[in-house]
C-alpha cells in the first residue's frame, strides 16, 4: 500500500491522464520483478559451475563456454542484460535522460527474450527523469529475498489501484480478484485449454493456474503453468501488452491476441476449449450483425434488438468441447431478457446447458454499481445425476465491504459459495446438497419453464425465514465493534434513545458497542441505506411481493417505482461568488470539494446542506455540511426542498462513483443539476419508510457531527 500512496502521489502531481501512468508504473515494477529472477538465477549458475569446477580439479573451466540468455531461459527465467537493471538504472547520473535509459532497457530486454517482443512499455519518455528516479527507487524498497508470488501480488494490487481510480475505464482490464477466484473454483480447469475471448489483464489466466496450485491432487507435485494451455483475445493494444506482463510476471506464457472478438474469431474457437471464462463489456450496442450473421460461433441465432449481451453468451458456449465449461459474468437484464433473447435462452435451457446461476450484489465491481449475474454453462452436464437441473444462488448477502463504493468476497466467502455448488455436483467429500431458502435452491427446467424460462435466480431462492440471517450487518458488527474500541477519541456511548431507534432496525447488541470513530458510523450508515433500498430487506418487506421492473434494476418490491431524482425534488445551484466580491466574515464558502474555501458574511444555505463540486479536480464530490453556509460552484440539497435530506445524503454517497462519472467537459470537468436530477432511482410507495429511515439514522449523523466537532477543538488546544 505504501508503494501504491507513493505512485498515486506522484501521478496526481503530474500532468498524465491515469492510462498514461499506468503501463510505465506497471512496467517498472515487471523490470524489478525480472531483476530479482535474473540475479537468483545468476547465482545458481555459479554455483553449479563452482562446484563443477571442484569436482573437475579446475580443469574444465577454460572449456566452459560463456554464459548466455539460453542458460536463463532453460531455467525459465528472463535474461536481464546489465544496462537494463535496477540497478544500473538507479546509478546513473544526475542529468541523465532516464525516459531514454528505461525505453532502452526494454527494448534490451524484448531483444534478448523474444516472447516478450513489443509487449513492454515504452512511453517513459513521457513522464520527467525526475519522477522516474524516484518510481526507480520507489520500487526498489522491493526486498531482493523476497518469496513466492509477491511480485505477482504487488502486480495484481496495482492492476486492482488503477482500476477502482480509474472507475468505469478500469473496468475494462481488471475484474476484482474475488470474482475470479469464485468463477475458477466453480469451473475447476484442473487441466486442458482455457480460453479468455474478453481477456482485460489476463487474470482469469493467472487464477486458473493458482487453482492448480491450490488442488494438487493427493500431494501431486506437478508444475500447474503446465497443466493448461492459455488462450485468450482482447480489442486493444495497450490492454493486451498489460495482460502478457501479467502472466510473465506469474512465470506463464499464452498466446493473447488483439482483435475484436465480435468479428475476429483469431483462435478459430469452435468446439476447441476445455474452459471459457470472461467479464465481456455489458449492454453494447452498435454491433454490426450483417458481418456476423453466418458466424458458426452463433449457432441459437442473433439477438433482433441492439444489445450484444447474448452473442457474448453464444461465444463462450460456443467454444466450449463437448465436456467443456463456461463461466462468465453477465448483466441482471440478461437473466430474464424477453422477446429474441428469451428465443435464444429457451433454447439453450431445453438443450440442458445451464448449470449455475449465481446473482451478485451491488459495487463489486469497478465499472457497474448494480448488481451482475455469474452464469455457468456445462456441456457435459446431460451425462450427469444435475441432468434437467439448474442451481439458482442468491449471494448479494454475502459481502466485505471494502470502503462505501466497493466490496468483495473474502475467500472464506469464495469457498462458502463454492462448497454450496460442490455439494451440489456430489462431489467427493463434500456433504450432501440441501436447499437453503433465501440462499440458494436448485430447480428442474420444467420449474424454470413454468417461471417463463428466468435464470433469474431471486425467482427460486425465496426469502430467508429470519432477515437477520442475511443481514450484512451482522458481518459488519464483530469487526466495526473491535474497531471502534482501537480508537483513541474518548469513548461516548450512544444515548438510550439513540439506541431505542436503531434497535427498532435490527436486534443486536448495540447498548455494548462504543461509537467513536466517523469512518464507522458513515460506514453503518452506508450498509443500512443498502439494505433498505438496495438490497430491498427493510422492515415488513417478507410481506411484499418481488416484480421484473423491465430495467437494469431488475426485481423490485411491488408498488416502488423507477423515477428520476428530478421528478421528487429540486436540485439547486449554488450562487457563484469569488474572494474579490466578499466581505470577511463567520460563514463558510463551500464549493462542494473537501472543505470552506474561504468566509463570507452571510448564508444562502441553511444546513444541513449536502453540496455536489461543480467543477475542478473534486467534480462531482459529494459532502455534508450541519451548518448554515455560502454555497458556491456547486449544487445543492437542504431543508428548504426537502425534509428527507439524510436520505439523500446517503443516496447520493452510494452513488458517488455513477456521478463523478457525469463529468463532462474537456477544459475542467464539469458536474451540474440536471446530470444530478436524472439520476434513476427505485422509490418506495409512500414517504413513510423514508421517513423511518430518516429517523433510524438521524441520531448517527448528529453524532458524526458532534465527534467532528470534539475533534476539531481537540485541534484547537
Amino acid at each position: 500500500n505504501r508503494l501504491w500512496e507513493a505512485a498515486d502521489h506522484m501521478r496526481a502531481n503530474s500532468s498524465l491522464r491515469l492510462n498514461e501512468f499506468a503501463e510505465p508504473v506497471l512496467g517498472l515494477i515487471f523490470l524489478k520483478f525480472a531483476g530479482v529472477k535474473h540475479s537468483k538465477t545468476e547465482n545458481e549458475i555459479a554455483e553449479e559451475r563452482k562446484s563443477k569446477t571442484k569436482n573437475h580439479g579446475g580443469a574444465s573451466v577454460a572449456r566452459e563456454r560463456p554464459v548466455s540468455s539460453t542458460d536463463y531461459h532453460a531455467r525459465g527465467t528472463l535474461f536481464v542484460p546489465e544496462k537494463a537493471r535496477f540497478s544500473y538504472l538507479i546509478e546513473l547520473p544526475e542529468g541523465s535522460d532516464m525516459g531514454k535509459a528505461v525505453n532502452d532497457a526494454m527494448k534490451e530486454i524484448e531483444a534478448e527474450n523474444k516472447e516478450l517482443a513489443g509487449i513492454l512499455p515504452k512511453s517513459f519518455q513521457n513522464l520527467d527523469s525526475r519522477s522516474i528516479i524516484t518510481l526507480l527507487k520507489n520500487f526498489n524498497q522491493i526486498p531482493d529475498d523476497i518469496e513466492g508470488d509477491a511480485f505477482g501480488r504487488i502486480y495484481e494490487y496495482f492492476l486492482g489501484k488503477f482500476a477502482i481510480a480509474d472507475g468505469s475505464g478500469g473496468g475494462e482490464f481488471f475484474t476484482p480478484t474475488s470474482i475470479v477466484k469464485l468463477i475458477v473454483e466453480i469451473l475447476e480447469p484442473y487441466k486442458g485449454y482455457i480460453y479468455d475471448p474478453a481477456c482485460g489483464s489476463g487474470g482469469m489466466f493467472v487464477q486458473s493456474v493458482e487453482f492448480i496450485k491450490r488442488h494438487f491432487e493427493n500431494g501431486k507435485k506437478i508444475k500447474a503453468s503446465r497443466e493448461v494451455s492459455i488462450y485468450g483475445q482482447e480489442k486493444t493494444d495497450q490492454t493486451v501488452r498489460i495482460a502478457k506482463m501479467n502472466l510473465a510476471i506469474h512465470g506463464l506464457s499464452g498466446d493473447i491476441r488483439q482483435g475484436n472478438t465480435y468479428y475476429e474469431d483469431l483462435h478459430r474457437s469452435v468446439g476447441k476449449f476445455d474452459f471459457a471464462m470472461a467479464n465481456p463489456p455489458f449492454n453494447v450496442n452498435g454491433i454490426d450483425k450483417e458481418r456476423i450473421k453466418d458466424d458458426p460461433r452463433f449457432p441459437y441465432g442473433i439477438p433482433r434488438n441492439d444489445n450484444g449481451n447474448y452473442i457474448w453468451i453464444q461465444l463462450f458456449l460456443s467454444a466450449l468441447k463437448n465436456t467443456g465449461r463456461a463461466g462468465f459474468v453477465m448483466a441482471n437484464s440478461a437473466s430474464d431478457a424477453g422477446h429474441s433473447e428469451k428465443e435464444i435462452r429457451m433454447k439453450i435451457i431445453e438443450d440442458d446447458l445451464v448449470d449455475v446461476m449465481i446473482v451478485v450484489g451491488p459495487n463489486m465491481f469497478y465499472n457497474v454499481v448494480i448488481p451482475v449475474t455469474l452464469w455457468f454453462l456445462d456441456k457435459g452436464k446431460k451425462k450427469t445425476d444435475r441432468k434437467g437441473k439448474i442451481l439458482f444462488i442468491d449471494a448479494r448477502s454475502i459481502y466485505h465491504q471494502i470502503d462505501r463504493a466497493h466490496r468483495e468476497w473474502t475467500d472464506k466467502h469464495v469457498e462458502y459459495i463454492a462448497e454450496i455448488v460442490q455439494r451440489y455436483r456430489g462431489e467427493k467429500g463434500t456433504e450432501k446438497y440441501t436447499d437453503i431458502k433465501g440462499i440458494c435452491r436448485v430447480a428442474t427446467i420444467q420449474q424454470v419453464r413454468e417461471a417463463g424460462y428466468s435464470l433469474n435466480p431471486n425467482d427460486y431462492v425465496g426469502i430467508a425465514d429470519r432477515i437477520n440471517d442475511a443481514l450484512p450487518l451482522r458481518d459488519q458488527f464483530e469487526k466495526l465493534n473491535n474497531f471502534l474500541k482501537e480508537q483513541t477519541i474518548n469513548s461516548q456511548k450512544l444515548k438510550p434513545e439513540i439506541v431505542k431507534t436503531i434497535q427498532s432496525y435490527a436486534k443486536l447488541d448495540w447498548k455494548h458497542v462504543d461509537f467513536s470513530s466517523v469512518e464507522v458510523l458513515e460506514q453503518l450508515i452506508h450498509l443500512i441505506y443498502v439494505e433498505w433500498f438496495v438490497n430491498y430487506r427493510y422492515p415488513g418487506h417478507e410481506k411484499i411481493k418481488m416484480v421484473d421492473s423491465g430495467t437494469d434494476f431488475g426485481k423490485i418490491p411491488m408498488g416502488w417505482e423507477i423515477k428520476s431524482i428530478g421528478e421528487k425534488i429540486t436540485i439547486l445551484k449554488g450562487k457563484n461568488i469569488t474572494q474579490n466580491t466578499i466581505s470577511a466574515g463567520e460563514v463558510p464558502v463551500v464549493a462542494g470539494g473537501m472543505g470552506p474555501a474561504y468566509y463570507h458574511n452571510t448564508s444562502n444555505a441553511s444546513g444541513p446542506v449536502i453540496t455536489v463540486s461543480a467543477s475542478g479536480a473534486n467534480a462531482g464530490f459529494v459532502n455534508l455540511y450541519f451548518e448554515d453556509i455560502w454555497a458556491s460552484d456547486c449544487s445543492f440539497i437542504n431543508k428548504s426542498v426537502t425534509d428527507f435530506v439524510f436520505f439523500y445524503h446517503s443516496l447520493l454517497k452510494e452513488r458517488q462513483k455513477e456521478i463523478t462519472h457525469k463529468q463532462r467537459g474537456a477544459a475542467q470537468a464539469h458536474v451540474y443539476p440536471r446530470d444530478l436530477m436524472n439520476i434513476k432511482v427505485v422509490y418506495p410507495q409512500d414517504e413513510s419508510l423514508i421517513r423511518d429511515f430518516e429517523n433510524a439514522i438521524t441520531p448517527l449523523y448528529l453524532l458524526i457531527e458532534n465527534l467532528k466537532k470534539r475533534a476539531e477543538s481537540s485541534k484547537q488546544l
